[in-house]
């Protein structure tokens, strides 16, 4: 089967993790791959699979976390009418955040 993206000729390398290092496995497996691999004129490669994914969802998370903590915010100060009272309410969401990345 031929297969292309884009209007050129495509090949697939698939690479089975065994940790979920995504991210510091790309890192490393990119600077051996620009030391050592010498692509001739007209080809490229390109990274996808998990590692797209998780760049995306991070874009995503980037742009969506400040809006959901501002919503919460604003429904915290229309049932108290105290900014006090929504900042008091709302720090303790950001740590209890933290600590379910942590963990």
């Amino acid at each position: 089967m031929i297969r292309d993206e884009d209007g050129q000729l495509t090949g697939y390398v698939y690479i089975d993790l065994n940790s979920s290092d995504y991210g510091g496995s790309y890192n490393r497996a990119s600077g051996l791959l620009q030391q050592k691999l010498r692509l001739p004129p007209g080809y490229t490669y390109q990274w996808s699979g998990e590692y797209e994914f998780e760049l995306r969802a991070k874009q995503r998370l980037k742009l969506i976390l400040p809006v959901v903590f501002f919503v919460i915010f604003m429904l915290l100060y229309m049932v108290f009418h105290s900014v006090t009272e929504a900042m008091v309410l709302i720090f303790p969401t950001v740590y209890a955040m933290t600590g379910g990345l942590i963990l």
